[in-house]
């Protein structure tokens, strides 16, 4: 269920709350599935459920709606996965190229909007985090802004503190942009079957060249906005997942 929002551009209509459970339905048996990265532990298991449910509901949406857009599309709206945040809270900063930066690189330059869904393990609770690069700044979605003060200033820090993330990276690169776009190549760690991973030399995708031309000519920070206009879940309903898929639909369009 959800409140009116009359005023609210991510005001949501009654046949798309219909098409999120018709999904959710579909992957029932399948969120207990093997998943690619450590599972969180939840103190509820039905709270871990519904979690992971909403979790795979959301991945299938991205998959659907990725397949729609050709992969030298530009002025596109890119998505990374849920699994980026909770990845990155499980390892150290070394290993976050598997989950982030890799993605950043191929996502960035082509798109007009780029989705970070977020997962709250302590409220069990998703948020959306946008890039808007042509507007040039960040605004977060919270489908429960009424989750009470504390609670809500935790996942506002979560996507500030993601967007320190993904800034900091953008600087870190800027120095060495030039040099990759001239030599057609980029550094890569390459997974080894013993040992450390291997810093190898690969080639450098259109897209990537988007990208690093696109962090040369920008400036590369951004002011946040908390969206307090947005749609949102009834406080004893665990809607989240439809809601930040109602969101991405809404923007992406």
């Amino acid at each position: 269920m959800m409140k009116n929002y009359h005023n609210s551009s991510l005001s949501l209509p009654r046949r798309y709350a219909i098409t999120a459970v018709q999904a959710a339905a579909f992957f029932y048996f399948l969120h207990c599935s093997f998943l690619p990265f450590p599972a969180m532990q939840f103190p509820f298991p039905a709270m871990q459920c519904d979690l992971e449910l909403s979790q795979n509901v959301i991945e299938a949406y991205i998959q659907i709606e990725e397949d729609k857009i050709e992969p030298m599309q530009t002025e596109s709206p890119q998505y990374m996965s849920t699994w980026t945040w909770a990845y990155m809270q499980s390892f150290q900063e070394p290993s976050w190229h598997r989950a982030l930066y890799k993605h950043l690189l191929e996502k960035l330059g082509k798109c007009s909007v780029l989705f970070f869904p977020i997962i709250s393990k302590e409220e069990f609770h998703f948020t959306l985090l946008t890039f808007h690069k042509n507007e040039r700044k960040w605004r977060h979605y919270n489908p429960l802004r009424s989750l009470g003060h504390r609670k809500e200033e935790r996942c506002i820090d979560m996507a500030r503190n993601f967007v320190n993330i993904v800034e900091g990276w953008l600087e870190y690169i800027r120095p060495q942009a030039q040099v990759f776009i001239e030599t057609k190549k980029k550094p890569t760690l390459v997974k080894q079957k013993e040992g450390l991973p291997t810093l190898v030399q690969k080639d450098l995708t259109p897209t990537e060249e988007l990208t690093l031309n696109w962090i040369m000519q920008n400036p590369l920070q951004f002011p946040f906005e908390d969206d307090m206009e947005c749609a949102q879940q009834s406080v004893s309903s665990l809607d989240y997942g439809m809601f930040v898929m109602f969101y991405m639909d809404k923007i992406a369009q």
